[in-house]
């Protein structure tokens, strides 16, 4: 027969363990929502390029994200201070259906900025294609 001692401490084991287990799992389904919610798209570029980049992707989308946002989202990076993120988030068209896109940004001292978009995974592989497209036409 154990110590009444050793239960004590396998109890309180126990009682830990739960503990964690119970403040972890509320993240852990956050992370997994997360990661299946949305597909990233990252890319590093002059801010020369930005808005071209940007307007392109408007021609992909069947609405929901405009030349004119383009346009705005551009003059909005280019006033950025420098490390100082920022994000935007769409509810666009793509082939009849809508999907979520938040573009998020972060301009550095240098001027380069990096974009990061995030968006379903049927979006993410059109918008990848028209992206790397840009990135290869203007050799980059």
């Amino acid at each position: 027969m154990p110590s009444p001692n050793l239960t004590i401490i396998m109890s309180r084991k126990s009682a830990f363990l739960a503990i964690i287990a119970s403040i972890m799992l509320p993240f852990a389904a956050i992370s997994v929502a997360t990661a299946a919610d949305g597909e990233r798209i990252t890319t590093s570029l002059e801010i020369r390029h930005v808005q071209p980049l940007l307007r392109r992707i408007t021609h992909v989308l069947n609405g929901g994200f405009e030349r004119a946002d383009a346009d705005r989202l551009a003059a909005e990076i280019r006033a950025m201070r420098s490390n100082q993120p920022m994000s935007w988030s769409f509810t666009v068209k793509y082939r009849g259906a809508e999907h979520p896109l938040q573009v998020r940004a972060l301009l550095d001292d240098l001027g380069t900025v990096d974009l990061d978009f995030t968006t379903s995974a049927t979006l993410a592989t059109a918008l990848r294609v028209d992206i790397d497209a840009y990135l290869n036409a203007h050799n980059l």
